[in-house]
């Protein structure tokens, strides 16, 4: 009987490991999709998430419009707090109200599809109301799931700039 060396198979296991990982690496590298800074947005919107930038800027003209109603002349020597006015208090909840209609308008859109209405019926609805912002993404999506034919009819609340995906799996029932 021929005796089996020890490190002969270490080595071998070791240079089979190392061959699985390179040819690993080579077959799934290119397989991720990257997705756009759009895409990446759209998602975050389906989400329910708010974009800071817009959150910045409220805030800092809320802050700006109270800093500018509150200041007042000093006299020399004289410290003074000046309280905020009766009018910018009215004018700030006048502009969250606004602020929060004009959410809620933008949040809750219905739209109503019929029996019989086809993916292009759909897509113009849709389109019309400011839900989606391409046409022709819309109807690369619908396709992509090949439910143009499963439209499910109905009342469906949707919000500006909706996520695609989102939108396909609710009106055709997918999960």
């Amino acid at each position: 009987m021929r005796k089996v060396h020890e490190k002969s198979i270490l080595l071998g296991i070791g240079i089979g490991m190392i061959i699985t990982a390179i040819t690993g690496m080579i077959y799934s590298g290119g397989t991720q999709k990257d997705l756009t800074k759009n895409e990446i947005i759209s998602r975050a919107k389906g989400y329910g998430l708010i974009e800071p930038v817009k959150l910045l800027n409220e805030n800092n003209s809320a802050a700006d419009s109270t800093a500018a109603d509150t200041t007042s002349e000093k006299s020399p020597g004289v410290s003074t707090v000046s309280q905020p006015s009766k009018e910018v208090a009215d004018k700030t909840s006048t502009e969250n109200k606004n602020k929060t209609s004009t959410d809620a308008k933008e949040r809750n859109i219905v739209v109503k599809i019929e029996d019989g209405h086809i993916s292009e019926d759909v897509m113009k609805q849709l389109f019309d109301k400011g839900i989606i912002t391409s046409e022709k993404d819309f109807t690369n999506v619908i396709n992509s799931y090949k439910a143009s034919r499963k439209i499910i009819s109905g009342t469906y609340k949707f919000k500006k700039n909706e996520d695609l995906d989102y939108l396909v799996k609710k009106i055709c029932g997918i999960k």
